[in-house]
């Protein structure tokens, strides 16, 4: 986990034009030409984001941030989804936080973090940083997989010597395997003024909410059988020390219109800090998420639908419309996924 270094915009326009039968986003974020820089994440009004909403359900555009709701440059990762030889979607893989976690106990993740320099406003290079920085596949004969067109050797290399060092990882030698980035159907322009062509032009999947602030996700796509695979987490706490959170693997037929809090069955890659040695088994839970793996799986196909059902967007619109949140929309921007947890999981 390294330094962020977060740039503060209060002009960022978004509009949902319809592509392909289906409601995309497309987002223009202009920094100003001396932002302010911040070493914090900071979020809207969950009030602001609700009336925003609003104009962009009537109107289809609106402006998503202003003097005092700016928005900070965006948080940035991937989704492993692990595909067959044609490309098909099979299993997709989150990680997921622990008990104790200060925020959303329990909930699958992605691979996401934050920019570390302003480079990153510009090149979106953390996406890939973070796709790679926390976690490495290892095949179950101790090869590190590594993309066969040879990108982001050096910082996959630099996770897995960093795993060895600290929790008795062995690595065998490596394999190169198809390792690709879905282009997404969401489309970011960040502008840096008064400059009129863009810094950075690029598709994935996009969201933002009070909860979880802007992501910009990319589907990572790995051509490998992942029953051959083990799955180490790798990220770490401020001091260096290696978290070793699960790993839950899942069926994306079996999660197909599941929603969240539904029942879920998984597979759980848990590391020994002991011994190294990966443990491999099955369970039952709920599925526990907060909107970023939401907007990612609405935008994975399986037999031509959606696996998640409901576009995060109107889901967020939605929970927010709910008369408890309502009443204090403050208490919901502070623990909305406490909140939602309780009020969607705890009384089925």
């Amino acid at each position: 986990m390294g330094e962020i270094y977060l740039g503060l915009s209060k002009e960022v326009h978004a509009s949902r034009p319809i592509k392909d039968g289906k409601r995309a986003w497309e987002v223009t974020y202009t920094l100003p030409e001396k932002p302010e820089v911040l070493n914090y994440d900071l979020r809207q009004s969950p009030r602001y984001w609700f009336q925003t909403a609003e104009r962009l359900m009537k109107q289809g555009v609106s402006r998503i941030a202003s003097e005092e709701n700016p928005l900070v440059t965006p948080s940035a990762g991937a989704v492993s989804v692990f595909v067959d030889e044609q490309g098909n979607p099979q299993y997709i893989s989150f990680v997921q936080k622990d008990a104790k976690a200060p925020r959303d106990p329990g909930f699958r993740v992605p691979r996401n973090g934050f920019p570390r320099s302003e480079e990153d406003w510009h090149t979106n290079a953390h996406l890939y940083r973070e796709a790679f920085e926390e976690g490495v596949f290892v095949t179950r004969g101790g090869e590190l997989l590594v993309p066969a067109d040879g990108q982001h050797k050096e910082i996959i290399y630099g996770v897995a010597d960093m795993l060895a060092a600290r929790t008795l990882l062995k690595i065998k030698g490596e394999k190169a395997v198809p390792i690709t980035f879905a282009k997404g159907a969401d489309r970011l322009k960040v502008f840096r003024e008064p400059d009129k062509r863009a810094k950075l032009d690029d598709y994935g999947v996009i969201s933002w909410t009070p909860e979880t602030g802007f992501n910009f996700i990319k589907i990572m796509n790995v051509q490998y059988p992942v029953e051959d695979l083990w799955i180490v987490d790798g990220e770490q706490l401020p001091d260096g020390t290696t978290i070793q959170r699960d790993v839950c693997v899942i069926d994306l037929k079996h999660l197909a219109g599941k929603v969240f809090g539904n029942p879920i069955h998984e597979t759980v890659h848990r590391r020994n800090r002991y011994t190294g040695e990966v443990e491999v088994f099955e369970r039952n839970d709920r599925f526990l998420c907060d909107k970023v793996p939401r907007s990612v799986l609405n935008q994975v196909l399986v037999d031509g639908k959606p696996v998640y059902p409901i576009d995060w967007f109107d889901e967020s619109y939605i929970f927010l419309f709910h008369p408890e949140i309502l009443a204090d929309m403050n208490k919901a921007g502070n623990a909305w996924s406490a909140l939602e947890k309780n009020m969607f999981v705890d009384e089925k």
